[in-house]
Parts: C-alpha cells; sequence; structure tokens
C-alpha cells in the first residue's frame, strides 16, 4: 500500500530528480535535490495555471465565437426585417398611388361625364334655340302667307299702328281708323 502511494505521487517527480542528480552529480546531492524538488512543484503549478488559462482562452474564444454568431443572426434578422419593411413600405406606396392613379382616373371619369353632360345639355338648349328660331323662322314666313291670304288679322301691340287693309267700299272700316 504504501507502493502503491509512493509511486502514485512520487515515482515520477523522484525518478526524473534522481536521474538528473546521477547527471549533473552535485557537491551538495541533498541540496540540489531540495532545490530541484521546489523548482518541480513550481513548474507544476505553473503547467496548471497555464491549463486553466488555455482552458479559460478555449472557453472564451468559443463563448466569442457563439457571441458573433448571435450578432451575425441578429444582423441577418435586422436585414431581413427592414428588408421586409422596405417592401411592406414599397407595396404601400404603390397601392397609395393605384389608388390616387384610381380617383384620378374617377374624377377624370367624373370631370368628361360632366363636361359630356354640359354638352348635351348646351347642344339641347342650341338645338331647343334652334328649334325656337326655326319655330319663330316659321311663324314668321307663316304670318306673312296668312297676312297675304286673308284669312287672320293679327290685333296691332302698344305703339304699332293698326294694318290696313283693301276692304270693300261697302264695309265699314274697322274700330279705331
Amino acid at each position: 500500500m504504501d507502493t502503491e502511494y509512493l509511486r502514485a505521487h512520487l515515482g515520477v517527480c523522484l525518478t526524473d530528480c534522481l536521474a538528473e542528480v546521477c547527471e549533473k552529480r552535485p557537491k551538495d546531492p541533498i541540496e540540489f535535490i531540495a532545490q530541484w524538488l521546489y523548482k518541480y512543484l513550481d513548474n507544476v503549478n505553473y503547467a496548471k495555471e497555464e491549463k486553466n488559462k488555455a482552458m479559460q482562452l478555449q472557453k472564451e474564444i468559443e463563448d466569442y465565437a457563439k457571441e458573433q454568431e448571435m450578432k451575425e443572426k441578429m444582423k441577418e434578422e435586422q436585414r431581413r426585417m427592414a428588408e421586409e419593411e422596405e417592401a411592406k413600405r414599397k407595396a404601400e406606396e404603390l397601392a397609395q398611388a393605384e389608388e390616387r392613379k384610381r380617383k384620378q382616373a374617377e374624377e377624370a371619369e367624373a370631370v368628361a361625364a360632366a363636361e359630356a353632360q354640359a354638352a348635351a345639355q348646351k347642344e339641347e338648349s342650341s338645338d331647343k334655340e334652334a328649334n325656337k328660331t326655326e319655330g319663330q323662322e316659321k311663324t314668321d314666313e307663316e304670318k306673312p302667307v296668312e297676312e297675304n291670304s286673308g284669312e287672320a288679322e293679327t290685333a296691332p301691340t302698344e305703339g304699332e299702328t293698326p294694318a290696313v287693309t283693301d276692304a270693300p267700299a261697302d264695309e265699314a272700316p274697322a274700330e279705331g281708323q
């Protein structure tokens, strides 16, 4: 049991130490062994610290890589969201532009319809004017025919003198003559 303990904890250390004493043959081998064991202990502690530092560095590198990956994902997400927002904004602008065009088209149609209605009313009124004028011309044309035919006599209006017609001599002149 004691040998197992010595092999486990001091086997490698003492073997290396005694090998170096044999190689260097110092004047005071016990002092050399003591100094060598202190140095060995410092070296073991230093190796443990370096191992811990290396493990810590490796962990920090992995954490940094994860952090960079997260940043990349966040940037990608922000870029994707910005693209979606831009696409949404463009779609809204397009919809608004189409709505404006539709309203302008409706307004243009309404204006065209109003102009067409106004033109139709104008045409109707000019047709009525023309019909009235034609009617007056017809009545004016018919009046002389009526006057010439002697069928109807029109009454004079104020300020006009009554028309004189050739009446037979045995008839009396009309009132007011």
